[in-house]
């Protein structure tokens, strides 16, 4: 039970904004970032369908999270700060909800694209396992991708 009575006076507090802005912009920066950084470095790959529009759309739902930011705001402000705090988690995950839910409407394949996709993937399956220089992971313990022999 987060407990907040909303009052006008308390959405002028600073505090309501900077956490509201900490789960709409700082939770898909920081999803956003380490994801390109993972694939980058080559520790991670998007998923087949997944492009950085859908991630960033994905992302966005990150700031749903409020259960932790009510539980800091709870150890760390006392007072009107308090109770902008949890105001600003409410509202900042309210809008990552409708922001993320709007783009990912747009932003996901339609059920062409997708059908094309995994049609273009079943192919190259078939291909790899028409080709006998290739064991594939599930034929090898301990590995997770296709070997050439």
């Amino acid at each position: 039970n987060a407990g907040i009575g909303i009052e006008l006076s308390t959405l002028k507090s600073p505090i309501v904004f900077a956490v509201a802005a900490g789960l709409v912009v700082g939770k898909p920066m920081g999803i956003v970032l380490f994801s390109w950084l993972a694939t980058l470095l080559g520790v991670a790959k998007l998923p087949a369908g997944v492009n950085w529009k859908v991630l960033f759309a994905s992302s966005c739902l990150g700031g749903i999270g409020f259960t932790m930011s009510l539980f800091i705001a709870e150890l760390s402000l006392a007072g009107t700060l308090l109770e902008g705090g949890k105001l600003g988690t409410l509202l900042g995950s309210a809008m990552s909800a409708v922001i993320g839910g709007v783009l990912l409407v747009m932003f996901s394949p339609s059920k062409f694209e997708y059908e094309r996709d995994a049609n273009q993937l079943q192919t190259e399956e078939r291909s790899r396992d028409d080709d006998p220089s290739i064991t594939l992971a599930s034929e090898t313990p301990g590995l997770n991708r296709p070997v050439p022999q």
